[in-house]
Formats: C-alpha cells, sequence, structure tokens
C-alpha cells in the first residue's frame, strides 16, 4: 500500500486544497478558483496548476416573495475576465434573466465550459422551500496554465454565474463555500 501511495503522489503530485466563501449577487459572474491561486504562488512550480474536483455547498435564501435564481458553474478558456453576458445572451439591451439562453455566437461559445446549470425556486410564501441547500461534487480535470510565476491570471479558471428572476431589490441571498482539489505540478490525477 505505501508504494502505492508513493507511486500516486509522484505520477499526480501532492494533492491540495482551498476553501473560498462568497456571497454572490444576482446577474453577476464570481470567480472561484482565482482567489485559490494566490495561496499556492510561492509553492508552485512552473506556469500550472491542474484542478482535480470542486465540492460545493450553498444556500439560496429568499428575501421576496417568490423567485427563481439560475446557478451556473463554468470554465473560462481566456485569461480574461468574463461578464455574464459572455456567457447568456442578453435578454433585453445588456440584462440577462434565469430563462436567457447560451450566447449564440461560435467564437463566444468556444470561451466557456458548462460545468453545472441549475434552476431553483424559492419562495418566502406557502408552496416552494424558503431556503434551498445546494451540494454537489463536480470533477473537474483540467490544467490551469497561468500568464506568469507571480500571477494569478490563467486559462481555465472557474467561475459561477447567478441570475435571478427578481426584477429589484431585494433579490435571492446564495452563499457559497467552494473545496477545491487541486495538484501543484500541474498532473491530472
Amino acid at each position: 500500500m505505501k508504494r502505492y501511495v508513493q507511486r500516486a503522489i509522484k505520477r499526480h503530485g501532492e494533492v491540495d486544497s482551498h476553501v473560498f466563501d462568497i456571497n454572490v449577487t444576482p446577474n453577476t459572474v464570481s470567480v472561484v478558483t482565482g482567489p485559490m491561486m494566490a495561496v499556492p504562488d510561492a509553492k508552485r512550480t512552473g506556469l500550472q496548476l491542474a484542478v482535480n474536483s470542486l465540492r460545493i455547498k450553498g444556500h439560496i435564501l429568499a428575501s421576496g416573495t417568490r423567485g427563481r435564481v439560475r446557478v451556473l458553474w463554468f470554465r473560462w478558456k481566456e485569461t480574461s475576465t468574463p461578464g455574464p453576458t459572455d456567457v447568456l445572451a442578453p435578454v433585453t439591451g445588456s440584462n440577462i434573466s434565469v430563462d436567457s439562453e447560451y450566447v449564440f455566437d461560435k467564437l463566444a461559445r468556444s470561451k466557456f465550459a458548462v460545468i453545472s446549470d441549475k434552476v431553483y425556486l424559492v419562495s418566502t410564501s406557502h408552496g416552494a422551500p424558503e431556503e434551498r441547500t445546494i451540494k454537489h461534487y463536480l470533477k473537474t480535470p483540467k490544467k490551469m496554465i497561468f500568464t506568469s510565476t507571480t500571477s494569478t491570471s490563467a486559462k481555465n479558471h472557474i467561475y459561477v454565474l447567478t441570475a435571478s428572476s427578481s426584477a429589484g431589490a431585494p433579490h435571492p441571498v446564495y452563499t457559497v463555500s467552494a473545496l477545491t482539489r487541486f495538484t501543484q505540478d500541474g498532473g491530472i490525477g
């Protein structure tokens, strides 16, 4: 058993993890793996890390009478920072909604990969839960390639986009804790 573990570590690198807590505002995009990359920056040898998995635990709490919340987890393949309309097609002007389709342009679609896309119903009235608990375990075997050894800018960052059906404040509140497991040498395991 000891020999197997030693070979696995040598082949895949040491597995490390990082917990990231965020309070998400509706109709915004938040990076999940970005702050994590500043932590192992001194440990990192080279320009890449391999994100192996993502364990998500969160809550959506209704704050109006009734509403739907769309939670979209995706991998952004560019080093730039995406906005909501880079992933979802705007319904009116530059506003996205819970029912928005993915962007139609083929070039724009090639910039991201959807990991998970779900819609949740929350309500303070009778018939729907006031609070929804979310638990996901997502396998995400991709290398993150950084622009420099001291940078947190990288390809393949993981983002969460939330959209709410509420027209105005108060919007439903989405709080999430994401545990990211990664190997520091960029080996996929």
